[in-house]
């Protein structure tokens, strides 16, 4: 794909490359795959596949809730233009006092979900940086 970009491991044999992707048109996040050198260290494993797996929370979190705005925000377009405008067939869009009504409405209901991915976002950036550090060290070392 031409809109991949690639970065080259140093000093390293780079089995996969680093790639990012155009973004995702749902969760607006761009696809990332992570370089894999052909002798990867125990903790290099554990640090791409985190990663990997956090980026696949943030794909899938991001995927539902966008999903799930976008269905019901034009749910409740249509409801409202039904009851406020009902003799206006041209009226399409509503104010935003209007819609501001919704977003409050959507945030109150994911406030939950949002604390729960936060949370769980915030865990493995920090196994992410302390794993990154782990790494370095052991490259500086020879660890």
């Amino acid at each position: 794909n031409r809109n991949m970009f690639m970065r080259r491991a140093h000093n390293d044999k780079v089995v996969v490359e680093e790639m990012i992707g155009p973004p995702d048109p749902v969760t607006n996040l761009r696809p990332y795959t992570f370089a894999r050198k052909h002798n990867e260290t125990k903790n290099e494993v554990k640090l791409r596949l985190l990663r990997q797996e956090t980026q696949k929370l943030n794909q899938d979190f991001w995927r539902e809730h966008n999903t799930n705005f976008k269905k019901g925000r034009e749910e409740f377009i249509q409801k409202l233009l039904k009851e406020k405008y009902p003799n206006d067939k041209d009226k399409k869009t509503l104010t935003s006092e209007e819609m501001s009504e919704y977003y409050a409405k959507f945030m109150n209901e994911q406030w939950s979900a949002h604390l729960k991915y936060n949370k769980e976002w915030q865990k493995r950036n920090f196994n992410i940086i302390f794993l990154t550090g782990l790494v370095y060290l052991q490259k500086i070392f020879k660890l």
